[in-house]
């Protein structure tokens, strides 16, 4: 968690030394070791958006941040470079004022369309371009995109360096219920209660998205 708080600005959250915020969107880190990087995954990126992306990548360069790609201002869609943390997640580092600090998820995918259209019919999001030419959806000030992948079969994200990804619900058995009749397949875990490291009692399921992403639906009190 320090090395998100002290190098892309997520905000400690609540007294967690295992989570930190962004915008509206919750990052938390297991202790454990990765199994590899987030690329050669159906999530191959998270991307932050800062007024001076270029600026932000020569700060990131000087703390010793792993480079993977470096700054472009014609880059497409955005100016942007790529860096990566100690555990091989790759990180976009843009520009884009309309939505500042954690900008988007970044799919891989067999089938681009297929993919966004199973995460708009199980959890919503408002199918729009961003810069009028990246598919994905929208999620308050947060994005889903999806690029078509090329090369050997996605691995699952499961003990990946992103593991996976979570939507909140207020009533998780209401929504499970809504979502199974739209199709989805709860094939992991079916909604059930657990008590979480903080000792606040919870309830959960798991289920596997599109290429592999493995997916928790969380009703934070039960």
């Amino acid at each position: 968690m320090r090395w998100y708080t002290t190098h892309l600005d997520c905000k400690p959250w609540l007294d967690r030394k295992d989570g930190c915020l962004m915008n509206s969107t919750i990052f938390i880190f297991t202790p454990r070791a990765s199994k590899g990087s987030s690329a050669g995954t159906g999530v191959d990126h998270i991307a932050f958006s800062y007024p001076d992306a270029a600026a932000k990548m020569k700060v990131l360069e000087a703390a010793g941040v792993k480079m993977v790609t470096p700054f472009r201002r014609d880059a497409t869609p955005f100016a942007a470079g790529v860096v990566e943390d100690p555990w091989g997640t790759r990180i976009e580092i843009l520009q884009d004022a309309r939505y500042p600090g954690f900008h988007h998820i970044h799919l891989a995918s067999a089938d681009p369309d297929a993919a966004l259209k199973w995460y708009q019919n199980a959890f919503g999001g408002e199918r729009k371009n961003v810069t009028g030419r990246v598919p994905g959806l929208l999620y308050g000030s947060l994005w889903l995109l999806a690029a078509k992948h090329q090369g050997p079969a996605l691995a699952p994200t499961d003990g990946r360096s992103i593991d996976h990804l979570s939507w909140e619900a207020a009533d998780l058995d209401a929504e499970a219920a809504a979502m199974k009749k739209r199709g989805v397949i709860f094939n992991i875990e079916e909604p059930h209660a657990l008590v979480n490291q903080l000792g606040v009692r919870q309830k959960t399921s798991v289920l596997t998205g599109p290429d592999g992403v493995r997916i928790d639906l969380v009703q934070p009190k039960a």
